[in-house]
């Protein structure tokens, strides 16, 4: 049975060591291992702290890292939902903030809402609403119906009748009261740094999964297909 992540998230992706001698040289020979007597009910814990200055600055090419998913605690299957209330909010699915039924492909949309956090550690969507800056559903569909809308009737459909009375008009726009304008996805203010043809394929792709009606999105191997992908550094695993 497929699992879902639902909670895709900066603090829950992790770089994995492939040379552990990097973190027993380093890290550990500064702060070395308190002292553990197993008979004690107490223990001493290794102080916490990044390890990026004692991996990071040795790795010349990012290939070299394992990456791996982690905090699986809302984990769910498709056909069974454990709750339904997932991902990180400014993260969510048009569908889960619409309470409309969800499937896999929850996990596409907030995959490619955190590309670009990952990239600037700006989030495309925070629901901030005037004057305080609280969070407001009906403000985080505005901003999604701006990069990505209109929203599809049949989505709508499936959704909360009081909150699609409230927020919708009959062609799937966002009201005026809740008209929110920024500059297009493919604008240099998204994505500085990038150069026109690397800037086009990267937001081709953003377009490409994050379709607000979910029976749009592409499947897995889909986007392995993509130019963007396509055009990343081949990666090889470590042999075991």
């Amino acid at each position: 049975m497929l699992i879902l992540v639902t909670d895709i998230q900066p603090s829950n992706i992790f770089v994995k060591f492939r040379d552990r001698s990097r973190i027993e040289s380093g890290y550990l020979a500064q702060v070395p291992i308190p002292h553990q007597d197993r008979t004690e009910k107490g223990y001493t814990p290794v102080p916490s702290t990044p390890l990026r200055a004692h991996y990071m600055k040795k790795v010349e090419n990012l290939t070299e890292f394992d990456i791996a998913l982690g905090d699986w605690g809302v984990a769910s299957w498709v056909h069974n939902h454990l709750t339904e209330n997932i991902q990180p909010v400014a993260l969510r699915a048009p569908e889960v903030l619409l309470k409309a039924p969800w499937d896999k492909n929850v996990d596409w949309w907030n995959f490619g809402a955190i590309l670009l956090e990952l990239y600037r550690a700006i989030r495309m969507f925070d629901g901030q609403a005037p004057p305080d800056g609280h969070y407001d559903v009906k403000v985080h569909l505005a901003q999604i119906a701006d990069l990505f809308g209109p929203f599809p009737r049949a989505l709508l459909e499936q959704g909360d009748e009081g909150l699609m009375q409230e927020v919708f008009d009959d062609e799937g726009g966002i009201k005026d009261e809740y008209a929110w304008h920024r500059v297009p996805l493919d604008h240099e203010n998204w994505t500085p740094g990038l150069d026109k043809e690397d800037r086009e394929d990267f937001v081709s792709f953003l377009r490409f999964v994050m379709k607000i009606d979910p029976a749009e999105r592409p499947e897995g191997v889909d986007m392995l297909r993509h130019v963007w992908i396509q055009a990343l550094p081949p990666f090889t695993p470590k042999e075991e």
